[in-house]
């Protein structure tokens, strides 16, 4: 009768993937560099909740992205301006931010960026369909966010009320790292 080993079956070796995410989380960086959507900023949300629940040290944030759903940007602003009473959220900025990124940048306490960043501000861009009373309704909706929007800008900027209404009324707002310095949206051009 052949013998039956006894050892426990190894754990299948992690992937490459796990192993990054599990890297960057113990270095208590989160790099986000995808479309804002449902799922992408719940994951942001607990790992920076996660992170702030283990200790108080900085968090990092690695954010290159052309946006997404206002929704979904404004729960991760939430969660920033939340954490960040706390705890120094740094966010560094690469490649594009643009749209929903500059709404989850601009609450950081240290908001830095590489020399090649562009920057993309607009108004929000709320859908058209279905029957004429849901349109406007829609309206409703995207002059609400539209608002939200400035308000924000104007918080963490140097531009008042209506200068950031004005610069977000504009079709497409692109700035270089030195203008978004100048409008102090960053902190500093690395």
């Amino acid at each position: 009768m052949k013998k039956v080993d006894d050892k426990k079956p190894e754990a299948s070796p992690t992937t490459v993937e796990e192993r990054i995410k599990t890297k960057l989380y113990e270095n208590r960086v989160i790099f986000f560099s995808t479309e804002i959507d449902e799922k992408n900023s719940l994951e942001f949300v607990k790992t920076l909740h996660s992170m702030y629940y283990e200790n108080a040290s900085p968090i990092n944030i690695k954010l290159t992205t052309h946006g997404g759903y206002f929704t979904h940007s404004s729960r991760m602003v939430a969660s920033i301006e939340e954490v960040k009473k706390k705890a120094q959220i740094n966010c560094e900025c690469a490649g594009t931010v643009a749209s929903g990124g500059i709404d989850i940048l601009l609450p950081c306490s240290r908001r830095l960026s590489h020399p090649t960043t562009t920057f993309l501000i607009h108004h929000h861009h709320g859908g058209d369909y279905g029957r004429y009373d849901q349109k406007v309704d829609m309206r409703k909706e995207d002059d609400l966010v539209a608002e939200m929007r400035v308000k924000h800008l104007a918080k963490y900027s140097n531009l008042s009320y209506e200068e950031a209404w004005d610069k977000m009324d504009r079709k497409e707002w692109f700035l270089t790292p030195e203008e978004m310095l100048s409008y102090e949206m960053i902190d500093e051009v690395l």
